[in-house]
């Protein structure tokens, strides 16, 4: 099919030659010669052919497989207590003495004594005794010698008896005797350590942990067929089947 296309596509171009020539002639030659063939332009359909292709039947997986992993049981010796330290006290130890001790210091105490007055009563001579010479008798005509006692008062009169003074006393110190609590031993603190306490158990450990692979399925293929066109379809100078007008 292919190699009678390509005929009738030369005898188009040497037609398409010639029809080219005679039109420009103007058609004087067109009743004069004797037609030969004629040729019209036809559509020519596509051209198609099979091929097989390959097709992507079911596309490649990937999917994980685990194995489970391995366990047993089995006695271990577990920490149930940590060790740990306490603080004990050990009281101070006390023991009671005699002791002399002073109950009151020594001192100097001054004192002072006031004056001690006391009062006499006194008689004071206001007037001494005297000879006087007085007039008496008749008409007091006499002169007689008089003797007049003499005039007195009595008083009384603060005496100094101790003037005051001022001393010093000393007193010693006082002393006696006390029962005293003394400190022999202070108190002490110690530590003292607690082991760890430790009891048997039953656990389950794992002997080989889990595992998982991964499994990978190729992809299948597989062959169609199917219709493919090789040339379109086109329009084209083909001998005409019809009389030539």
């Amino acid at each position: 099919m292919f190699t009678r296309t390509m005929t009738v596509a030369g005898a188009a171009v040497v037609l398409t030659a010639l029809t080219g020539s005679q039109a420009d002639a103007g058609g004087l030659f067109r009743d004069r010669g004797k037609v030969l063939s004629c040729y019209e332009k036809v559509h020519t359909g596509p051209v198609y052919t099979t091929r097989r292709v390959r097709v992507l039947l079911q596309p490649e997986t990937r999917r994980a497989v685990t194995t489970p992993g391995v366990y047993k049981t089995r006695r271990v010796r577990v920490k149930v207590r940590d060790g740990y330290y306490t603080t004990k006290k050990i009281p101070a130890v006390y023991r009671t003495v005699r002791e002399r001790v002073m109950i009151s210091p020594a001192r100097s105490e001054r004192r002072y004594e006031p004056a001690v007055y006391t009062t006499v009563k006194e008689t004071q001579i206001v007037r001494p005794a005297r000879i006087e010479w007085r007039r008496r008798g008749l008409f007091r005509r006499k002169m007689c010698k008089v003797q007049v006692p003499a005039e007195v008062r009595h008083v009384s009169r603060r005496v100094l008896v101790r003037p005051a003074k001022s001393y010093t006393v000393h007193q010693p110190a006082v002393y006696g005797w006390v029962k005293k609590r003394v400190l022999v031993r202070p108190a002490q603190y110690t530590k003292i350590y607690h082991k760890p306490v430790y009891a048997w158990r039953t656990e389950t450990v794992m002997v080989r942990p889990p595992k998982t692979r991964y499994v990978t399925t190729p992809a299948v293929y597989g062959w169609k067929e199917e219709r493919v066109m090789v040339s379109p379809g086109r329009r084209v100078w083909a001998v005409s089947r019809r009389d030539c007008l």
